[in-house]
């Protein structure tokens, strides 16, 4: 009827032409939005690039993916925001190699692959904001702009009688230049351990 159908419309949100890092090619970037669906499919919606002849080069499933300058003169990345349908984010950075498009941003080190830079509060924990800020500097002055996410984490555990606490982070991911990637500067994992676990708060 009139209004299911109403709960089944499909949109294309943008189809753009783009270059990507790592390439002097044109590319097409599309994204399908199914607006809904189960949570095994969420975010519900697919982005595809394609190349300038029209063949098919990835298939991504991003909350959302931009289009960014991380390098100020150089072509821009493909900087994703990925989540599970609980809530439990990561972001994303893609470039162009010769094998294709590729995934540079290492992420957090540790099981559960936490802490995480997109929270909503499922498990105790929740990001102020829910995806934290993020800026591009060189930290290290190497000539080369690195991530920084921060803001604030709310948790609570039962040790505190589930008492909220907040605390400031900062996660820095400095660009390796030898491997082309994102990597942490330090285990945040392990320094924020005790947010996640019954670890101690350090004194």
């Amino acid at each position: 009827d009139r209004e299911y159908k109403s709960h089944c419309v499909e949109t294309i949100n943008y189809f753009k032409k783009i270059k990507i890092f790592g390439s002097t090619q044109e590319y097409y970037l599309l994204e399908y939005d199914f607006h809904n669906g189960s949570n095994g499919y969420f975010p519900w919606k697919k982005q595809f690039v394609f190349d300038a002849q029209g063949k098919l080069i990835k298939i991504l499933s991003e909350i959302r993916l931009d289009v960014v300058k991380i390098f100020p003169n150089e072509s821009p990345f493909l900087f994703g925001l990925s989540s599970t349908a609980h809530g439990n984010g990561w972001h994303e950075v893609y470039k162009m190699q010769p094998t294709g498009l590729t995934q540079i941003y290492d992420g957090f080190l540790g099981n559960g692959n936490r802490p995480q830079t997109y929270c909503t509060g499922r498990d105790n924990t929740i990001n102020i904001p829910i995806e934290l800020y993020h800026r591009f500097v060189d930290i290290n002055k190497d000539g080369f702009n690195d991530i920084v996410f921060y803001g604030q984490v709310r948790y609570s555990k039962i040790s505190s009688g589930f008492q909220d606490n907040i605390i400031q982070v900062k996660y820095v991911f400095l660009y390796n230049s030898k491997t082309g990637h994102f990597e942490e500067i330090e285990d945040y994992s392990k320094k924020y351990e005790y947010i996640y676990s019954n670890t101690l708060e350090p004194k």
